[in-house]
């Protein structure tokens, strides 16, 4: 069951970090936009409030490996809210194929994860 658990949060972390975001010039990875895009708002020095939440969504995916429960679930939000600041400022016709399946996969893998980490810590 556990061996089970942790295939699902790898397999949804994969799906999360390989959403393709579409921009102005080519679409990026959603992984590689949360990883790098902090990195050149600290070197221009740019303190704000979309450094902080995208440095939180790091820290969300190292918060979905542990074994606490509840901080994985905190993880799994904490990873997916930077997405949602950039989908919010996109519409919806540039989304590509690639977005989309990304995104289910992920929506299913975590529902399943939600659901057996909820289950479990009631018992």
């Amino acid at each position: 069951m556990k061996n089970r658990r942790n295939i699902l949060k790898i397999v949804s972390v994969i799906a999360l970090l390989s959403i393709v975001v579409p921009s102005k010039k080519f679409d990026i990875p959603y992984g590689l936009l949360l990883f790098l895009e902090p990195l050149e708002r600290i070197n221009e020095h740019d303190v704000s409030t979309d450094l902080i939440v995208q440095i939180l969504g790091i820290l969300g995916l190292f918060l979905i490996f542990l074994k606490n429960k509840m901080a994985s679930i905190l993880g799994y939000i904490l990873a997916i809210i930077p997405l949602l600041t950039i989908l919010l400022n996109i519409r919806p016709p540039h989304f590509s194929l690639l977005f989309w399946i990304s995104l289910i996969i992920f929506m299913i893998c975590s529902f399943i994860v939600f659901k057996q980490n909820l289950r479990t810590s009631y018992k």
